[in-house]
């Protein structure tokens, strides 16, 4: 099993309020993160860099998931 370092843990911070989605990409090489303020992260997950931030609409929980190929991220609020 994979165990996060300190500083991986902490890039998970910038949510504050919680997540509320994650998904890993089907490649094994991302993982997409979105909270209840309707921000998603898209990390790589061999260096932790954040490689797409965006805000989804209003503050809501929000959604992530990735196509079974891969090539799109849809992104859903409630």
């Amino acid at each position: 099993a994979y165990t996060a370092t300190l500083d991986e843990r902490k890039s998970f911070f910038e949510h504050g309020d919680g997540i509320s989605s994650v998904a890993f990409s089907p490649d094994g090489k991302s993982l997409t993160s979105a909270d209840s303020r309707s921000r998603v992260f898209q990390r790589r997950l061999d260096d932790g860099t954040v490689t797409l931030k965006l805000k989804a609409g209003v503050d809501a929980d929000t959604d992530v998931v990735y196509s079974a190929d891969g090539a799109d991220l849809m992104v859903a609020t409630a």
